[in-house]
């Protein structure tokens, strides 16, 4: 008995861990969106200053801002797979604020369309972005279909399932990046006209892809079962609706805008409540922000008047805007992709790299002359738009599954990389002015 006693004695006591409670569960995860939303907020801010504005002297430094590459190395710090602040559940959480950024993007853009604005592009502009997307369509299109029956499981696989991918893929492929001040040092008559055609053209690709993915997102139906099915007449009713509201809160606006005096902050107040309501009846109504914001700016930039400080205030905070989702597009950054996805990723890239140059190249053979056929403007041509990370956004804040994160995923490698590659003619031709100066030197 006593050495059995002794035995128990000896046994040591293991404290058991504290079990939080649902109420401490939530207080942690409201802190980490606090937190998260903070930062990013925070980061937008810091990306309008002055002193960083400075920093983007540096060409190759402009050049990768622009690509938005130090947004996504803090997003995906700030990810799943470091720190763990932000991930899908986040996104949802804070899905009012998301809302309210893709109804700027969309304003901005379609602001863009006013009549006076539609004149001046050139018929070769037209052309070349018709070609270029119908290219883009075509080959990413295939891409998917080629690698989605390799990628996808057999069972419940049809081509009404496949029409996302396809769609945000082919989307995402439109276009290409306006940066060009980093390539346009020591400008000439005719890499100016260049310069401008390529602006433009990436203004027209973002108009068109918001129209593609906001009409065609509204055929792919899920079914309470997790069926796909495609339905046209839900999609045409979407879309009218998304028309009545984008008409009747472009009246509002235009009604509010009269009645104010004018002041900076008045206004501010008036299109934060216009986001808000537009990314507020999209959300419950189950339609893209992008388009129902689109549209409405398309409406308030052929108003007559007033509309002229409106943009310059949306667009003093675009740059911001286009910085917080770049950091959330990092931090829903998926790792572990297949090796199918890695396939899609090298086919956008060579296409990008390749054949988006030589069709605008032969679409303004007749505009350009021969030295600019070779100039480093062309690399901007090679970057994929920065609408294309607000679309994968877009569609991860629709569901936040692994999919809809893999697609998104994928256009951020290729924003990276094609935003890399198109920095190196700047790097090249650094090293060889600086060598140049050296032997001058010498």
């Amino acid at each position: 008995m006593r050495s059995t006693d002794t035995a128990q004695e000896s046994v040591p006591v293991v404290a058991e861990s504290p079990v939080a409670s649902p109420t401490e569960i939530q207080a942690r995860e409201a802190l980490d969106i606090f937190i998260a939303v903070l930062i990013i907020v925070a980061l937008a801010a810091i990306s309008t200053t002055k002193r960083f504005m400075r920093l983007q002297r540096n060409r190759v430094l402009a050049a990768l801002v622009a690509g938005g590459l130090p947004a996504f190395i803090v997003g995906v710090i700030l990810g799943k797979n470091v720190l763990g602040v932000v991930e899908g559940e986040t996104l949802l959480e804070v899905r009012p604020l998301v809302n309210i950024g893709l109804s700027w993007i969309g304003v901005i853009i379609g602001m863009q369309a006013s009549r006076q604005a539609v004149r001046l592009v050139p018929k070769v502009l037209w052309k070349w972005v018709c070609l270029d997307t119908c290219t883009s369509l075509l080959i990413s299109a295939s891409l998917v279909i080629i690698v989605g029956y390799w990628w996808f499981p057999a069972s419940g696989f049809s081509a009404a399932w496949l029409l996302l991918p396809i769609l945000v893929v082919s989307t995402s492929t439109i276009g290409w990046s306006p940066e060009t001040r980093s390539l346009s040092r020591n400008m000439t008559p005719g890499t100016s006209t260049l310069a401008s055609l390529i602006q433009g053209g990436s203004g027209l690709s973002s108009l068109i892809a918001i129209l593609f993915f906001g009409i065609l997102s509204h055929l792919h139906v899920r079914t309470a079962t997790e069926e796909v099915n495609v339905m046209p007449l839900a999609a045409i009713g979407d879309v009218a609706l998304v028309i009545v509201i984008a008409v009747l809160l472009g009246l509002g606006c235009r009604w509010l805008l009269d009645r104010t005096s004018g002041r900076h902050g008045e206004r501010v107040l008036v299109l934060l409540g216009i986001l808000a309501l537009l990314g507020g009846f999209s959300a419950d109504l189950g339609l893209s922000p992008l388009l129902t914001s689109m549209i409405f700016g398309i409406i308030i930039g052929n108003m007559a008047r007033g509309t002229k400080s409106l943009e310059l205030l949306l667009t003093g905070g675009e740059h911001a805007t286009a910085v917080f989702f770049y950091v959330l597009a990092g931090a829903l950054l998926e790792t572990n992709l297949p090796v199918q996805a890695w396939v899609v990723i090298l086919v956008l890239v060579l296409f990008r790299w390749i054949v988006k140059p030589l069709v605008g190249k032969w679409m303004l053979a007749g505009v350009i002359e021969d030295q600019e056929r070779g100039h480093r403007l062309w690399s901007a041509v090679t970057r994929q738009a920065p609408l294309a990370i607000v679309i994968g956004c877009s569609l991860v804040l629709m569901e936040s599954s692994h999919l809809n994160r893999s697609l998104l995923s994928i256009i951020v490698i290729v924003s990276i990389i094609s935003t890399v590659m198109g920095s190196a003619p700047l790097r090249v031709h650094g090293s060889a002015r600086s060598s140049a100066s050296m032997e001058a030197a010498t």
